[in-house]
């Protein structure tokens, strides 16, 4: 099985633009959506981690294998997936992604992500 044929689900980044002032001299701040790229979302993972409290707290973080052609992704950015196995959401990049590669060959990254928003 190719690497192409393993992406089924659809993702795209969004963009946040500055939009032009408003009445009270506020920028007004404008999401805008990029191209759908193919890429695959496995289910999330449960991780424990401990904070400045000392509690356990879980977060439930997923993989995404990405197109290489979302080579500029970097961490803190948002992704909107339509994940036929997961639904659709709003994820965020939580690390930088990592290339994929066959050989010498790129051909793809895989990014670890958390949700957001439900959609």
């Amino acid at each position: 099985m190719s690497y192409r044929s393993a992406l089924v689900d659809k993702g795209r980044r969004i963009f946040v633009e500055t939009g032009a002032r408003n009445v009270l001299g506020e920028l007004a701040i404008v999401p805008h959506n990029g191209p759908w790229y193919p890429v695959r979302l496995n289910p999330p993972r449960s991780s424990e981690s401990r904070g400045a409290s000392q509690a356990p707290r879980h977060e439930r973080n997923s993989e995404v294998l990405l197109d290489k052609r979302l080579a500029d992704l970097r961490a803190g950015n948002k992704l909107e997936i339509s994940s036929r196995e997961l639904g659709s959401g709003i994820w965020i990049v939580v690390g930088d992604p990592q290339p994929l590669r066959r050989r010498r060959a790129l051909i793809g990254y895989v990014a670890t992500v958390q949700r957001v928003e439900t959609l």
